[in-house]
């Protein structure tokens, strides 16, 4: 199963919590938002996800990377990174 999290945004209402990182990656409880979002979505069948995302998504590839360490695959749209890796579309199979 397929996902996709939708993380755009300055967060500019959460300044100053915001000013090096996109509000995604904001801690809650000891782990960011998005973090929160992959685990909550794994545990429920989703086996690859996409973050949309813009400001910042330097902070979110380089914490998740590929995401295999959080058991689910992840990349982070936005970048030219996200672009290069995606083959295939998504429905047109399994990678």
């Amino acid at each position: 199963m397929h996902a996709l999290v939708i993380a755009g945004g300055e967060g500019q209402r959460l300044r100053p919590l915001t000013d090096d990182r996109p509000k995604g990656m904001v801690p809650v409880a000891g782990k960011p938002i998005l973090q929160h979002q992959l685990e909550w979505l794994r545990s429920n069948g989703v086996q690859h996800a996409v973050i949309a995302c813009g400001y910042r998504y330097d902070v979110i590839e380089e914490y998740f990377e590929d995401g295999s360490s959080f058991g689910i695959t992840a990349r982070a749209s936005g970048s030219p990174w996200a672009i290069r890796s995606s083959r295939r579309p998504w429905g047109a199979g399994e990678r």
